[in-house]
């Protein structure tokens, strides 16, 4: 077993909503509260000024915290998928000063050398969980290719590994969910992207996925349902959830 905070991963499929700015949580109900697991803040599609950002994600991590939420905290650059537009030294100083506010971060294994290596010891440090990211937003590549990134986000310290590619064609999740589903007792997040991915947000996590995202008020990738409809869905093809 995995733990992020106070969530044990692993066991019945754990549901991360996706969260684009502080107006997100206040706008769920306790209802929708009441079926979500985690909070993945994506300080990086905030609306809010350099000087505001830190405070304005502060206080949404510890409203999460508040809510008894595990919070997961991702900047994801321009370059990788995202919309930070940070230098990564003023990422890495970004990532530092919200740390303490959080369960864990999500970075990605082709970080920079420095973002990386600081980030490991400094949530080692602190006892945060640190998710290594392979996001490929064109194509999903050779499955030798994803095991290799697989086997250097282990290599270089990170606690679980998450792999995102877009589908271009049904082999392509066959292939996704086949990784799941093989490595599913080795700390794995795995989805396919764009329409034909749909199904993998379901059928990842119930195959071994640890988390499985839905947005709020914003998609942060093709494909994603909501996190409402995605509890819906999970609800029927996992009964253990909910």
């Amino acid at each position: 077993m995995f733990r992020l905070g106070t969530v044990e991963l692993g066991g019945k499929p754990k549901v991360a909503a996706v969260v684009a700015g502080s107006h997100d949580v206040l706008s769920l109900s306790r209802d929708v509260l009441e079926d979500l697991d985690v909070f993945e803040i994506r300080a990086d599609m905030f609306n809010s000024g350099p000087g505001e950002l830190v405070s304005s994600v502060t206080g949404t991590l510890n409203r999460c915290r508040e809510l008894g939420k595990a919070t997961l905290l991702t900047i994801r650059s321009v370059a990788e998928g995202g919309h930070c537009r940070l230098s990564d030294t003023e990422r890495l100083d970004l990532y530092l000063k919200l740390l303490e506010h959080c369960d864990g971060i999500d970075i990605e294994v082709e970080a920079g050398g420095k973002l990386w290596h600081v980030l490991c010891d400094a949530c080692k440090d602190a006892g945060k969980l640190l998710v290594g990211s392979f996001h490929d937003f064109e194509k999903t590549p050779p499955d030798s290719e994803i095991e290799k990134m697989f086997a250097k986000s282990r290599e270089l310290g990170g606690d679980l590994f998450k792999v995102a590619c877009a589908a271009g064609e049904p082999d392509d999740v066959a292939r996704i969910l086949a990784f799941t589903s093989r490595h599913r007792m080795e700390g794995v997040i795995a989805l396919s992207m764009g329409p034909l991915g749909l199904i993998s947000r379901v059928a990842a996590p119930v195959l071994g996925s640890l988390l499985t995202y839905g947005y709020v008020s914003a998609s942060s990738a093709p494909g994603q349902l909501s996190c409402v409809e995605l509890v819906r869905y999970l609800k029927v093809f996992c009964p253990l959830v909910g």
